[in-house]
């Protein structure tokens, strides 16, 4: 593949123009399917933005963009690029750049370093100057936010950051800036107007009101806002995680929110949460209960489901590595907040890990208790005293009415013990050849059993 690469970029710089339009074809399907078997060969596509041919700028524009949907890092390097390619004198070029920046500006408007660089550069040749006036780096990012082409001043906004993270001079001057693109009629600016906030909010100047203005933005609109918000809230908790209290109830909130890939990364947020700071976990979970029985929306309710059901595997699990014994089913999907049926499968899975837990019915289970007796006599006696049991509603059992000719009262008596020992019944057997029920039969009932899991070495 590597050398069917290389052919292709030397395609690209072939003096027949249709071998360079098959190549840059080809390097387009390649692109779209697995960007990383062509991240060697962007410098290469970047030049070709430059080609004399209007076909193959717009293909190489529209390649980039193709990349971007799924590695926008890869092609970041080619923002200036694109951004002279929307001032194109062909429609179709200026549509694809437009595409390409979209993609690749779509988390932020975050530019690396050497990307700042050239995109400075590009901003120096537009600059007419007025009496040769000289002006800093960050004079000419400032007028540039006062342009009316979108996407130069939302890359510029990554500019400025990049600027004020290397120098101090402007910071005041940027806040002003940053308020007055989250106060735009263009949603791309206030997306990253409020990105730019958060990417500063380590400097004094900023911290202060910076988090109000994203709690306002977690409803906005558009959702392209709404995403930018949560991201700059993961930000804050990174940079002072005793917010977490404060800013987890926000990220619940948005389980709610319309749009699927809001409410997904909200989820994500939360797992981190909680993985980070354990003990968040009681209010995470007392929250979404909350959450649940206030709301009626199905795709609300399958996310709090979900993120339950995350926070229970652990604890399931380390219930049966350190314990032994029988666990009703139901008790736990009750203890943990999650279905009968979750735990079931859970389990199932676990067995799959070499831990021995097994689901089974206590009626079945009750069989294999029967057959460990090796007594058909002591079998049968068993089974009618649990038939007695299970009917009788009385506290106590008169264990002379069970004696039959079959065994004796000294079997029957050594048979209650093992079951008592065994944890199948509570009781006592007194002197007076009594059996006293103390509390409940087998940990269920016989005519309507119950699902166990049972962990034992």
């Amino acid at each position: 593949m590597k050398n069917d690469v290389d052919e292709l970029v030397s395609g690209l710089s072939d003096e027949d123009v249709g071998k360079r339009r098959i190549s840059a074809q080809t390097i387009g399907k390649i692109g779209k399917e697995d960007p990383l078997k062509i991240k060697e060969i962007i410098p290469d596509l970047i030049k070709t933005l430059n080609d004399d041919d209007s076909y193959i700028r717009a293909t190489i524009a529209k390649v980039l963009g193709d990349i971007g949907l799924k590695e926008p890092n890869l092609v970041k390097i080619t923002v200036s690029e694109l951004i002279t390619s929307l001032k194109d004198k062909y429609v179709e070029v200026q549509e694809n750049a437009l595409y390409a920046l979209e993609t690749i500006g779509a988390q932020s408007p975050y530019l690396p370093h050497l990307a700042v660089d050239k995109f400075l550069d590009l901003l120096r040749t537009q600059y007419v100057h007025e009496d040769e006036e000289v002006i800093s780096d960050f004079q000419l990012l400032v007028k540039q936010m006062e342009g009316e082409d979108t996407w130069t001043r939302y890359f510029t906004i990554g500019a400025i950051v990049d600027y004020l993270q290397q120098n101090d001079e402007g910071l005041n001057k940027a806040q002003k800036l940053l308020k007055n693109a989250l106060k735009s009629n263009d949603f791309w600016m206030r997306k990253g107007g409020l990105w730019a906030l958060c990417q500063l909010w380590s400097s004094d100047i900023l911290e202060e009101d910076t988090l109000p203005m994203v709690k306002s933005r977690l409803h906005e609109e558009s959702p392209e806002v709404r995403l930018s918000a949560i991201n700059c809230i993961n930000m804050i908790l990174q940079k002072q995680n005793e917010r977490v209290d404060e800013l987890t109830p926000l990220l619940l909130d948005l389980f709610k929110d319309k749009e699927n890939r809001i409410r997904e990364l909200a989820y994500t947020h939360i797992i981190d949460i909680y993985e980070d700071y354990p003990h968040t976990e009681k209010d995470i979970i007392s929250k979404l209960i909350k959450l649940k029985s206030g709301t009626k929306q199905k795709e609300t309710i399958n996310l709090i489901v979900r993120t339950l059901e995350y926070i229970a595997k652990p604890k399931i699990k380390e219930l049966f590595l350190k314990k032994q014994g029988r666990y009703p089913l139901s008790k736990i999907a009750r203890k943990h907040k999650v279905s009968e049926n979750f735990v079931k499968e859970f389990v199932q899975n676990l067995s799959l890990e070499d831990l021995n837990v097994r689901v089974v019915n206590e009626k079945e289970l009750l069989e294999e208790f029967l057959t460990s007796l090796n007594s058909k006599e002591e079998e049968k006696a068993i089974r009618k005293f649990l038939k007695k049991l299970s009917r009788d509603q009385k506290h106590q059992i008169d264990l002379n009415e069970l004696i039959a000719n079959v065994f004796s009262e000294e079997q029957l008596k050594r048979v209650i013990n093992k079951m008592i020992a065994s944890q199948w019944i509570k009781g006592e057997i007194q002197e007076e050849k009594k059996y006293i029920r103390k509390y409940m039969f087998f940990v269920g009932s016989v005519t309507k059993p119950r699902d166990l899991i049972i962990a034992k070495k």
